[in-house]
Formats: structure tokens, C-alpha cells, sequence
């Protein structure tokens, strides 16, 4: 399994070293293996360590998205893009960061296939 889809459609991640983030992302959750809209707060932190996004939390924070308890929902998963554009507007969030996690959203929910393509 490859992440052809990456660097087909999103040659910016790559070029910023997102590619062996994304390659263990889609080892440990292939595509719609769990229920994003249901993740809880530490699972949420999981994945913006795998892809080295530590830049969100405090954002995410501000904006309740990752709960006192992290074992509890957060509501994160439930977002689409333009949501995701307004969670961390002004929020001095790199522009790659906030990129990286809207595809990886768009990944686990399914938007993505991973397919292998010959480079």
C-alpha cells in the first residue's frame, strides 16, 4: 500500500517532508478504519504526533476541540474543510500544518484511496 494519492494531489506535503508522516498515518489508520467523527481526545493527539503537527494544539485547545479529558469525543472529526479554515484563522498555525491536517482529515474519512502508482 502506498500513498500515491499524496503525492499526486498534494506535492507541497511532500516537498515538506509529509510523506513518511503519511506513510505511517495510513499503517496505523487505513482509510475509513475508524469512525473520526467518534475520536477522543487522545486518539486526536495521536495522530497530530504521528504527523509531527504539535504546532495545533494550542489552537485546537482554544477552540475546545481537544476536551479536559481525553478520553473523551472531541468534536474535531466532525469538521469539513471551510470549518477547518475558520478553527485556525488567525491562529499563527503554519500554513503546512494546517494543510497537512486537513488532508489527513479528508484521508481518514475516506476521500483518499491508497493505491500505488510507478513514479
Amino acid at each position: 500500500m502506498g500513498i500515491a494519492w499524496l503525492y499526486a494531489g498534494h506535492p507541497a506535503l511532500v516537498k515538506n517532508g509529509y510523506a513518511e508522516k503519511f506513510e505511517e498515518l495510513s499503517r496505523q489508520y487505513p482509510p475509513s478504519s475508524s469512525d473520526v467523527s467518534k475520536w477522543t481526545g487522545s486518539e486526536l493527539m495521536k495522530m497530530i504526533g504521528i504527523l509531527g503537527l504539535s504546532g495545533l494544539e494550542p489552537a485546537l485547545r482554544e477552540q475546545e476541540f481537544l476536551p479536559e479529558n481525553p478520553e473523551e469525543e472531541s468534536p474535531f472529526g466532525s469538521l469539513d474543510a471551510s470549518e477547518l479554515e475558520e478553527v485556525f484563522e488567525d491562529s499563527g498555525v503554519p500554513r503546512i500544518e494546517i494543510d497537512a491536517i486537513k488532508v489527513a482529515l479528508r484521508y481518514l474519512k475516506g476521500e483518499f484511496t491508497n493505491v500505488s502508482v510507478k513514479a
